[in-house]
């Protein structure tokens, strides 16, 4: 709805077009492969805290603390991935796919292609089995992310 009352942008191509094929690839990219990947980090940090072996298990840190970690080791690792994804020409091949729409908006942040979000996960496990951090860090983290990368893909004026 912001998009469409205070645009930073307007819109080149058509906006039907458009939506009905990012809202395709959102339904694939996200609907299956993050939901894939976000159960997958709940049970890997499941399994790291039932084995006392994560960082945090041992060292009973804080929930704030495990946060700002977690947060940082997935920034961290995202930034360098996507580093990658832009200079490894596999890679790209998959992320091509993000940049390959035509305007940039909300339902940009979604576009992507499955093995992309496959690839990430392959670099997100070992992150949570190292670190064990409790469920609700993860989802706050998860949750967060996204938020920040709709906020970021979003074709929304924000100041004048």
């Amino acid at each position: 709805v912001w998009e469409m009352a205070w645009p930073r942008r307007p819109e080149r191509s058509g906006i039907a077009g458009r939506w009905v094929n990012n809202f395709g690839l959102t339904l694939i990219g996200q609907g299956l492969a993050h939901a894939l990947q976000t159960v997958t980090l709940l049970v890997a940090a499941w399994v790291a805290q039932s084995g006392g072996a994560g960082l945090f298990e041992q060292g009973r840190v804080g929930w704030f603390t495990a946060l700002l970690v977690t947060a940082f080791c997935f920034e961290f690792v995202g930034y360098a991935l996507h580093v990658a994804m832009h200079e490894v020409p596999l890679l790209w091949r998959f992320h091509a796919v993000h940049h390959s729409d035509t305007d940039l908006d909300v339902f940009s942040t979604y576009r992507h292609h499955p093995g992309e979000q496959i690839f990430v996960s392959l670099f997100s496990v070992p992150i949570v089995l190292a670190l064990a951090p409790p469920a609700s860090v993860l989802l706050a983290v998860q949750a967060t992310r996204m938020a920040v990368n709709i906020f970021s893909h979003a074709n929304i004026h924000v100041t004048e």
